[in-house]
């Protein structure tokens, strides 16, 4: 295992994603204190399962997805890429704001017949609301870093539950300029920012943003009547969470004591 400091953070590998690789970037983006709590989770282990499928779908052109999201996704893929060789499942990997080691894994790459190179990462129970155009930003960036590239890089994000393709033509320059500042957030005095990460966040339970929210909701105070709908949901989100992690704590703590 490797460790890295980075903007006065130490950081270490882990076995499947690196500690700063692209898949927080986009929860980094809304909120830089978010840090993801790694849980195992039904819906996780269904996407685990949904792109295993679009991966062999994208290597094996016999093979039918059960997933209905993998199965409309391999085909979106397969069709844009135009006979073009897609390239699943691709470890990149690269150095960014001298940290080197940095990668993730890209769901679906291929170059068109412009020598445009495109990635694609598949969302499989994304309705299209969450803004994930980060985490492709930064594979384009470590890419980038490692590999001989052009100007413009297409970044497309499908939306499995919405069946819907978000796309991004843009280059590869501000991949690196956008990722390096996601990057440098990480480190800042900026307060977290109350979101729909919240929900997947280890800080939850020491978190003041979070735990202003459970003062706003209990006092039922002004400024949570004034708040649009969609904003006390993502309010709510984040006091369930604090609510059920709270819970899930006494729960071990009662077994610890009733084995002793």
């Amino acid at each position: 295992m490797v460790s890295y400091t980075i903007i006065g953070k130490e950081t270490k590998t882990m076995s499947s994603h690196h500690e700063l690789g692209p898949s927080r970037y986009s929860a980094w983006a809304v909120c830089p204190r978010y840090r993801s709590d790694d849980r195992d989770t039904p819906e996780s282990s269904a996407g685990t399962d949904a792109h295993a499928e679009l991966a062999k779908a994208l290597t094996d052109g016999e093979y039918i997805p059960s997933s209905l999201a993998a199965r409309w996704a391999a085909d979106w893929i397969l069709s844009e890429a135009k006979g073009a060789e897609v390239r699943s499942e691709t470890k990149v990997t690269g150095t960014l704001d001298g940290v080197s080691g940095i990668f993730g894994t890209v769901d679906a790459m291929w170059t068109d017949a412009d020598g445009v190179l495109h990635i694609a990462d598949f969302k499989t129970f994304s309705d299209g609301t969450a803004d994930y155009m980060p985490q492709l930003r930064g594979y384009a960036a470590l890419y980038a870093t490692e590999a001989d590239v052009g100007k413009a890089v297409v970044l497309h994000v499908l939306h499995g539950m919405a069946c819907r393709v978000e796309d991004s033509r843009t280059t590869f320059a501000d991949c690196i300029d956008r990722t390096k500042a996601v990057l440098e957030s990480v480190n800042d005095n900026k307060p977290a920012q109350l979101c729909k990460w919240c929900t997947f966040c280890a800080n939850i339970k020491e978190c003041p943003t979070t735990n202003n929210a459970l003062t706003t909701v209990s006092e039922n105070t002004p400024a949570f009547s004034n708040l649009s709908t969609c904003q006390k949901l993502v309010v709510l989100d984040a006091v369930d969470k604090l609510s059920k992690t709270i819970r899930d704590e006494a729960k071990k703590e009662a077994k610890k004591i009733g084995a002793t």
